[in-house]
């Protein structure tokens, strides 16, 4: 039987210096069928130009910076695949990578989205994240962020987890299909934890995978316009809180969600100088959740009927298959 095509599908905005790395290692991937979709983002760097002379792939020309999830939905709508990758242009994947995830995949058909192990471009032994658990400040962090990565040990295990990085997760069509690709309104940052919350209150399985390795340069373009990026970080985080997260849960974690905001709020105040845009952010993610309560109520609900599942992959993060 002939392997399911798989559409590698690449956001790019203004990353002319580093997409030819990213495009020619998803060129050198050992796995069959695959097509690369390049959805460029309204780049002013030259790197249209630049994906045009390369060969092999495809490209979706977004007129300007549609944010990353109308960018990669732009690219969804394009693949043909029966599974979808989606990856940040800062990532190059070692040539094995979609072997056994697509493997296991086609083997569950309840796996909707598997997790990469995601290290450190720089420094390949470090971790950069193997997959994202609901830390107890209700939002998603990522595990194994700067830890040395050890063969042999539970990080090496695959296992059943709530979600992934959006850097590089691998996701079934099927799935994209049903959740209508990721929240627009989000724009970006925390729209993958979103898309993994509904997939799961869906019935999906989320599957960390160590043998998909691929290596991450880390924010090596979006994160040079720091203004939008924590404004978006703050809004989302807190619309991410409010859709997910039962209000007795958010009272019992009180403690837990001012802790993590302090530590932010010194990061805003102190290194990085945006507590306006912060503040911004705040103040839009409060008055923004008066037209999500519907979307909250439908949350809850499937949340009740698995609340068993959920209560085990907050106590245990990731769960070995």
């Amino acid at each position: 039987m002939p392997s399911p095509l798989v559409s590698l599908v690449v956001l790019n905005w203004n990353g002319a210096p580093i997409i030819g790395e990213c495009i020619a290692s998803l060129k050198r991937l050992v796995y069959s069928p695959v097509e690369i979709i390049v959805v460029d983002n309204g780049s002013t760097d030259g790197s249209l130009p630049l994906l045009q002379g390369i060969p092999g792939i495809s490209i979706v020309k977004n007129a300007a910076n549609m944010g990353f999830a109308a960018g990669m939905n732009a690219g969804f709508r394009a693949a043909r695949g029966a599974y979808v990758a989606a990856l940040n242009n800062d990532i190059t994947v070692a040539e094995t990578w979609l072997n056994e995830a697509i493997d296991m995949m086609e083997h569950d058909t309840a796996i909707g989205i598997v997790s990469s192990r995601q290290m450190n471009y720089f420094d390949r032994d470090t971790i950069d994240s193997l997959y994202c658990y609901l830390h107890p400040s209700l939002i998603f962090f990522q595990e194994g962020f700067r830890d040395r990565y050890t063969p042999g040990t539970a990080r090496a295990v695959p296992a059943r987890v709530l979600g992934v990085s959006g850097a590089s997760a691998l996701y079934r069509k099927q799935v994209l299909s049903e959740m209508q690709g990721f929240d627009e309104r989000l724009g970006s940052y925390h729209e993958e934890s979103d898309l993994c919350m509904k997939a799961f209150l869906a019935g999906w399985k989320c599957v960390y995978v160590p043998s998909a390795v691929v290596y991450h340069r880390r924010s090596a373009s979006f994160g040079t316009i720091k203004d939008t990026m924590f404004y978006l970080q703050t809004r989302n985080r807190l619309w991410f809180i409010h859709r997910y997260s039962p209000l007795s849960l958010v009272i019992a974690n009180i403690g837990w969600i001012l802790f993590t905001e302090l530590r932010i709020l010194r990061v805003v105040i102190f290194r990085e100088r945006v507590l306006f845009s912060y503040c911004k952010g705040l103040a839009h993610g409060f008055a923004g959740m008066r037209g999500q309560r519907e979307a909250r109520r439908e949350s809850m609900r499937k949340l009740a009927l698995r609340s068993d599942q959920y209560r085990a992959l907050r106590k245990q993060k990731a769960i070995p298959l």
